[in-house]
């Protein structure tokens, strides 16, 4: 099985050395636990590797991600040579959704595709069974296209929708806030990789001048 590095330090070797081609991986954790910058780092790896990449964001300009540069992933020289693609779209339905991408994906040879956030679309749904379905329809389109690996990000939240997009989906990693002792400090979990051997414990994350950059030797527990 082809797997595709993630881009961020440390994090590989936590999921079987990188993220299976084809995958939908779910990132999820509250705001401001770097869920958009494990994204665009994530982007910016396969684009600085000559891949084509896709970051769509659902009901926010592309212009916010303007604060990333602060890292070093090189973004706005891969916008302008056409390596990365940033599209916004507005508030839409999964089945609407479906269309864009595969129209994107297909005419750009897109490798790696990141929606943020997911949690707005799932939003829209008020009914259950209508989710699961369209949710189901959604990652068969999306499974159809072999070449491209796909990460949502998604807000922490303990409504059902939620739990079901991260039952259905290939993998989840977690970014929290864990406390210790008298301070909380960054951890990130592998919660699931289905079909990989991956670490089951929380590891400390931070963010450096690259970007997130996570530490397999140090571990996290809530005290």
């Amino acid at each position: 099985m082809e797997r595709l590095s993630t881009g961020i330090q440390g994090l590989d070797e936590l999921i079987g050395n990188g993220l299976p081609q084809s995958w939908v991986v779910l990132i999820k954790g509250p705001p401001g636990s770097g869920k958009t910058t494990f994204g665009l780092q994530f982007l910016c790896y396969g684009a600085n590797n000559n891949e084509h990449c896709i970051y769509i964001t659902i009901g926010e300009p592309v212009s916010h991600v303007e604060k990333y540069v602060r890292f070093n992933m090189n973004l706005k020289a891969l916008v302008e040579d056409g390596r990365l693609l940033l599209v916004d779209t507005k508030l839409i339905k999964l089945s609407d959704l479906s269309e864009i991408l595969k129209e994107a994906v297909d005419k750009y040879k897109a490798q790696r595709v990141v929606i943020d956030s997911f949690s707005s679309l799932i939003s829209l749904y008020s009914d259950e069974a209508t989710l699961r379905r369209e949710f189901s329809d959604f990652l068969d389109m999306i499974r159809q296209v072999e070449t491209a690996t796909w990460v949502f990000i998604e807000e922490e939240t303990t409504r059902a929708p939620s739990a079901l997009s991260e039952y259905m989906v290939d993998g989840v990693i977690s970014l929290s806030y864990v406390l210790q002792g008298n301070q909380r400090v960054r951890g990130l979990e592998v919660k699931k990789m289905r079909g990989s051997a991956h670490s089951n414990e929380i590891h400390l994350y931070e963010f450096e001048d690259d970007g997130i950059v996570v530490y397999p030797e140090e571990k996290v527990f809530e005290i």
